[in-house]
């Protein structure tokens, strides 16, 4: 029963994410505000789809420790886009340009070790989810 319910938040979480980017998106493509805020929230409908598969395929312990890496590289990528989003908000972009630019190519080389052993290790089975 409980598993129902992470997986219904889940699958919610990822359609709301992809209609309300959607929606910001085609509101008004040319500002940047609503592309960044459209790309925020494409990534956490990609990261809460990982999460409703890991839930869903993740059965054994291969596919499992996949969709975890999975989950975990889509999030790299939230807090550098979120704060790239207040920057604009708050009209301070030229300032600091340099931090957004270095934030993204620091979320690019996490990323390239995300579906290694370094980043998840393993998985293993706690209270109603098996692994």
């Amino acid at each position: 029963m409980i598993m129902l319910f992470y997986l219904g938040t889940s699958l919610i979480n990822t359609l709301a994410s992809i209609y309300l980017g959607a929606f910001i998106y085609f509101n008004n493509s040319k500002a940047m505000i609503n592309r960044v805020f459209s790309l925020l929230c494409f990534n956490v409908a990609i990261w809460s789809c990982c999460y409703f598969l890991w839930l869903a395929l993740g059965d054994d312990r291969e596919s499992a420790i996949f969709w975890a890496r999975a989950l975990n590289a889509t999030a790299i990528f939230i807090p550098i886009i979120y704060f790239h989003l207040i920057v604009i908000f708050l009209g301070i972009s030229k300032g600091k340009r340099f931090i957004v630019r270095a934030g993204y190519l620091l979320a690019v080389i996490i990323f390239s070790s995300s579906f290694t052993e370094f980043f998840v290790s393993g998985v293993r089975p706690i209270v109603s989810i098996d692994w």
